[in-house]
């Protein structure tokens, strides 16, 4: 859960023009840029899930 709460605050950051790139979130979280890129795709996920059958 705290994963995809920073990926999505992570991604307003970005929506809202505060910051530039996941690389700027990684210098000022000081993370790795591909941590926070990875992080980011955690926003795209569907809220209920696909299933495979």
């Amino acid at each position: 859960m705290v994963a995809l709460s920073r990926a999505f605050y992570w991604q307003q950051l970005l929506d809202d023009g505060l910051v530039g790139s996941g690389s700027e979130i990684a210098k000022r979280e000081g993370l790795y840029h591909s941590t926070v890129n990875e992080l980011l795709r955690l926003t795209l996920l569907e809220p209920g899930g696909s299933r495979a059958i």
